[in-house]
């Protein structure tokens, strides 16, 4: 399953490279998510070639990185993000922590519950993003995003 993870990100990597426009293969948030899903992936990769002893820590590692990294990529979209799904993404973070916190707190391991709530926090805020597709923001379907600038995000300020 790693592998079918890894595969299908370095695809998407790929993709984005080569069929990417330039704002968005140069986006500090593009790589961001990029180093985020490396990191858990390779945290991945060290529990199946058998780098933790442990099944309870295994099971963990399997996880555990997951919900981390759609927190921090999701609130990060979330803060940058000046288009319409803005909201999303930063419901998106709250609900992945609270997902992790839930299970570091209450279980000794990670239930099955886990891995299927950390998938619906995945897919939520994409389909609400996919699916408001530029109806309420003035954005053009299928017309590109506008971020602020890291430097200055939250400085700006709203229209009345």
């Amino acid at each position: 399953m790693v592998g079918f993870w890894a595969a299908a990100t370095v695809a998407m990597v790929g993709l984005g490279l080569l069929a990417g426009a330039r704002t968005v293969r140069y986006t500090p948030l593009l790589w961001l998510w990029v180093a985020l899903v490396a990191t858990a992936l390779a945290l991945d990769a060290a529990v199946v070639y058998g780098l933790v002893s442990s099944p309870e820590l295994a099971r963990t590692l399997l996880w555990t990185p997951w919900p981390v990294v759609l927190a921090v990529g999701y609130l990060v979209t979330g803060v940058v993000a000046t288009h319409r799904s803005r909201a999303a993404y930063l419901v998106g973070s709250l609900v992945a922590g609270l997902v992790l916190l839930a299970a570091v707190l209450f279980p000794a391991t990670v239930p099955e519950w886990a891995f299927a709530a950390t998938g619906v926090v995945h897919a939520v805020p994409l389909l609400v993003d996919a699916r408001q597709g530029g109806a309420d923001d003035g954005q053009p379907v299928r017309g590109g995003y506008e971020f602020r600038d890291v430097h200055t995000a939250g400085t700006e300020e709203e229209e009345p």
